[in-house]
């Protein structure tokens, strides 16, 4: 990965909370579907994931979880 990238990672990161979210919606809103038409399925299982959540029918994993999971995969 390029290195300025990452160092513009690391400064992001080291921000506040609220200026991570403003940033983060603002790259979120930036993406144009009709640039990229598969993503339109990814939101939309994004959005019936969501759903599915909400309404109780499934249950997450936290973070922790998931990245245990991850690391255990990739051994």
């Amino acid at each position: 990965m390029d290195a300025g990238l990452l160092e513009l990672k690391n400064k992001v990161l080291g921000l506040p909370m609220e200026q991570r979210v403003f940033l983060a919606q603002a790259l979120w809103s930036s993406f144009d579907a009709c640039e990229a038409p598969e993503a339109l399925d990814a939101v939309d299982e994004a959005v019936r994931r969501d759903e599915e959540m909400r309404s109780g029918r499934v249950s997450g994993r936290s973070h922790d979880e998931v990245m245990a999971a991850m690391a255990k995969r990739l051994k």
